[in-house]
């Protein structure tokens, strides 16, 4: 299957963004583990396995409301996302032998083509912008081009190996984005959604997901010289909402 390929890159899971019904919180787990165990196995068939596997992870693995700040040397968190992470990671190990592993423990991406971003921002467009809990919860984002310009730059450089936390060298509450598109939109946000509502939400999906607080650090990012073109909320959405009438939500 990847006999002639040199490079993997393996970003299949089902949207986390979902209500955590029994039924999605199954398509989550098994997009993931399934996926992964189907490439770890074709790689390990090969007789010439391809050079590089790059894994998608998430920073869901780490402790969802922690106060320290997290890097990829700290200890892995318990919980629904936690124990999906984890899984899905040991998945991918199976061919590190075969092939150079790159594990990417991914923040929340910044994109105006579907995620995060749109979800915030089309409530504002139509003056129905709202803040989450407290909306002190902290974000770690990367922005869609720092992404893709992450994994190809631990793709090319040949001493980049196990895990990375792919986000912005910026963390920023969820209050200061939606306040900071806000102004750029020129449009209020005034509206508030208690943490005792969103707790309703089935599941844990409202700690680990829509209250979850994470510092993130990508060390190893730094350690190996890599440079964000989008380091501040304010850069990196002013880039975005040029185009946001394209948004995709």
């Amino acid at each position: 299957m990847f006999e002639k390929s040199d490079v993997v890159v393996n970003l299949a899971g089902h949207s986390i963004a979902k209500l955590w019904t029994k039924q999605n919180q199954k398509r989550i787990r098994e997009s993931r583990i399934y996926s992964t165990r189907a490439i770890a196995q074709a790689i390990n068939a090969c007789k010439n396995p391809p050079s590089v596997l790059v894994q998608a992870s998430a920073v869901g693995i780490y402790p969802y409301n922690s106060q320290a700040t997290i890097n990829e040397n700290s200890p892995i968190g318990k919980g629904f996302l936690a124990d999906i992470c984890e899984n899905w990671e040991n998945e991918a190990m199976a061919c590190a032998e075969r092939t150079r592993l790159i594990i990417i423990r991914t923040g929340v991406v910044l994109s105006n083509r579907g995620g995060f971003l749109p979800q915030i921002v089309t409530p504002i467009k139509h003056y129905f912008g709202a803040l989450l809990g407290n909306s002190k919860q902290v974000i770690p984002w990367i922005h869609i081009d720092d992404h893709i310009k992450a994994i190809l730059f631990l793709i090319e450089n040949q001493s980049a190996k196990g895990v990375y936390n792919l986000t912005g060298p910026a963390n920023d509450n969820l209050k200061t984005i939606a306040k900071t598109a806000a102004k750029l939109l020129k449009k209020p946000v005034y509206l508030n959604i208690s943490a005792h509502i969103l707790n309703l939400l089935p599941g844990n999906m409202a700690k680990e997901v829509l209250l979850t607080n994470q510092t993130v650090e990508p060390m190893k990012l730094k350690e190996l010289g890599f440079t964000w073109t989008y380091s501040n909320i304010e850069q990196a959405l002013q880039n975005l909402l040029v185009s946001e009438d394209n948004f995709i939500p």
